[in-house]
């Protein structure tokens, strides 16, 4: 394999081992990359931000190792790592087990907040690395004068054709002493596994890279089929069924040629570098779709995507298409897959407009406020802090109508609906001095109740008004910088039933909510043919937080053994009950109201059929 040349080096990529800087740059870039390829083998997100956290900080810790040129070469070794931490971790029958149960959950995103965290984390192992190197060097330093000095030592008398003895030196033979240990002047660093492949990949040396394939571990043999795509000019997905390297997706067991699509602005120019997202889903019933991620796919600079493992049994697939110069899609296509097979399936994005405002108060100061673009809890790249002048901008808003809200601290909040148009003006906040609302939280018997959760749940109908507090020893609770208007609230404590949109607002007096207990709900669970009993299962309420969707809370899922429950339900609202057995179907009760007088409900499982 002919080396790259220096024109195609990627700058970045050049500076990433040496400079903390890049690395974070390129962590930026590749986050959700990662993120999603961990995603597809442990299915759940905790998890999943965990992985990925383990990943980038490896990563950081050897990234003196690396010896990549492109950004392709970077990518590629974070999936290595990856994998071999998936598949480490998949080695323990309980975790994999575990995994195996939880379905991807295909609306996932990763989360903003951790991925900020995490980069503590990432610097903090960058320098670790650096403190390894100088260590190293300071040691081969010390190595180094010792070893010259044992050298000089040890160095044996000059032979009598380099040096004319004296009489009196021919009459005594010295002999020099014998080391007691042999000292080697170096000593050889072993070459970690991508050194070596990438070694017998320049020497195209295809047999060997075979043989790695075929019986070396995980990561190795995806790193050898690489170098075996590249040098054969093969596709990589034949010669990952070459090495019978598993895929991906579960479902996936029979791979067909590649397919693709391509994304396009809507002057119906190619888009490069979009970052492409595609669900897979295995049924033609849409009410009992069974989707699963396949992957995220970047496009060339002809705007086309392409995907090469793509699953010969798959009913249909969803898109959707991402890049930052232009409107995020928030829905996904459906996609026919004779379209995605001739690459015909095209993606339209949008240029936004660019909305720029400031935030002042009443004297025209400006404030250094906090924005929140639409009408719900955002993630950073929805909320933005303005300048010291007061100034805000958000660049690619999908024309129609935003909301935008405004919070100061000491300041009423405010929201606007905004008209998104080309050429439009300034939007301007003028906030006012903040309202007062204070309550008090106690229980049954008036006691009350320290550290509840105070926190707003909507307000002029959006929710993305921030505010949460938490009781004193009193139960007391106040807010200082509150609209003047009716804001509905959540109240939460462990051990309590939730109150749910309680309404309060400012200039009233002191607002007292009482906490009840929460109620219990029990029964028997038993088995359909008395030769197959139940042995142990799990319970996970659901909750209609919007009177239509049920909401499943599988953190709090709980796990019985014997044919008994008992389960605490925590929300005043309507819910149902899911229970799961090895070696049954699931099941699930009728919906169930906090009204009722009675709460029981007795379980009998159908054993799962085997094929004959």
């Amino acid at each position: 394999m002919a080396n790259t040349s220096e024109a195609e080096r990627d700058p970045l990529v050049t500076l990433v081992s040496a400079d903390s800087s890049a690395f974070l740059l390129l962590y930026d870039i590749y986050y959700e990359k990662i993120f999603y390829h961990c995603l597809t083998g442990l299915h759940s997100k905790q998890i999943t931000e965990d992985m990925t956290s383990v990943v980038f900080v490896q990563a950081a810790r050897n990234i003196r190792r690396f010896r990549g040129r492109t950004r392709t070469d970077f990518v590629n070794w974070l999936s290595a790592i990856a994998t071999d931490q998936i598949n480490r971790s998949l080695k323990d029958k309980e975790f994999a087990e575990l995994v195996s149960k939880i379905a991807v959950d295909t609306a996932l995103t990763p989360d903003a907040g951790h991925k900020d965290k995490l980069r503590a984390k990432i610097l903090a192992a960058f320098d670790s690395a650096d403190k390894n190197i100088s260590r190293i060097f300071l040691y081969s330093a010390i190595a180094a004068v010792i070893l010259i000095a044992i050298g000089i030592l040890l160095r044996p008398a000059k032979t009598p054709i380099q040096q004319i003895a004296t009489p009196q030196q021919q009459k005594k033979t010295v002999t020099p002493p014998s080391p007691i240990i042999e000292i080697k002047s170096y000593q050889e660093i072993p070459k970690s596994r991508l050194e070596i492949i990438e070694q017998l990949a320049d020497e195209d040396n295809i047999p060997e890279l075979l043989k790695i394939l075929k019986e070396g571990d995980s990561t190795a043999r995806l790193l050898a089929a690489k170098f075996l795509a590249e040098l054969t000019d093969s596709n990589i997905a034949d010669i990952l069924k070459l090495g019978g390297l598993p895929s991906p997706v579960s479902d996936i067991n029979t791979a067909q040629p590649a397919v693709g699509g391509v994304v396009k602005n809507q002057e119906l120019e190619p888009i490069k570098d979009a970052e492409v997202k595609v669900l897979v889903n295995f049924s033609n019933n849409t009410e009992t779709s069974n989707n699963k991620l396949l992957g995220v796919f970047k496009t060339d600079a002809n705007g086309i995507w392409r995907c090469g493992n793509f699953p010969k049994n798959a009913a249909g697939a969803s898109i959707t298409a991402a890049h930052p110069n232009y409107v995020p899609m928030e829905i996904y296509q459906q996609a026919a897959i004779e379209q995605l097979k001739n690459f015909s399936f095209e993606t339209i994005l949008e240029r936004g407009v660019t909305v720029i405002g400031r935030t002042v108060d009443r004297q025209q100061n400006p404030l250094q406020a906090t924005i929140i673009r639409g009408p719900f809890e955002s993630g950073s790249e929805n909320s933005q802090i303005c300048d010291a002048d007061g100034w805000f901008r958000f660049d690619n808003v999908m024309p129609g109508v935003e909301v935008f809200t405004a919070q100061y601290a000491g300041a009423k909040p405010q929201v606007l609906p905004v008209e998104i148009k080309a050429d439009m003006p300034p939007v301007i906040f003028t906030l006012e001095a903040g309202s007062t609302i204070r309550g008090r939280v106690v229980d049954i018997n008036d006691s009350p109740i320290e550290n509840t959760s105070v926190k707003v749940s909507s307000w002029q109908g959006v929710n993305s008004l921030n505010f949460e507090t938490k009781t004193d020893a009193n139960g007391y609770f106040e807010w200082l910088d509150a609209p003047e208007d009716e804001v509905l609230f959540d109240i939460q404590k462990n051990g309590y039933m939730s109150v749910r949109k309680f309404a309060m607002k400012s200039e009233d007096d002191d607002y007292v909510i009482t906490l009840l207990l929460p109620f219990v709900i029990n029964g028997n669970v038993t088995s359909s043919e008395a030769d197959k009993p139940v042995e142990t299962f799990k319970i996970t309420p659901g909750y209609y937080f919007d009177n239509v969707n049920i909401s499943w809370q599988e953190s709090i899922s709980s796990t019985f053994s014997g044919n008994t429950y008992e389960l605490t339900i925590t929300e005043p609202i309507d819910f149902q009950l899911k229970l799961q057995a090895d070696g049954f179907e699931p099941a699930e009760s009728p919906i169930f109201s906090p009204d009722q007088d009675i709460f029981s409900y007795d379980f009998v499982l159908d054993p799962i059929k085997t094929q004959p």
